[in-house]
């Protein structure tokens, strides 16, 4: 057997967690080619509309 050097215990990573507020969103709305972001309901779609005329919703759920 052969003697093994001890290693440096590192702390380990944080496990993440998602909060409800991730979950809630309903509307997925692409504001330009590389920029999409997720909306609670139809009333903060109108500021955006607003903002970029040109976006488009791309998905309900």
């Amino acid at each position: 057997m052969r003697n093994k050097a001890k290693r440096p215990e590192y702390p380990r990573k944080k496990a993440l967690i998602l909060t409800q507020a991730t979950t809630k969103a309903k509307i997925k709305v692409r504001l330009d080619h590389r920029t999409t972001i997720t909306l609670p309901d139809m009333s903060a779609l109108k500021l955006w509309i607003e903002r970029y005329p040109n976006a488009k919703v791309v998905d309900n759920f």
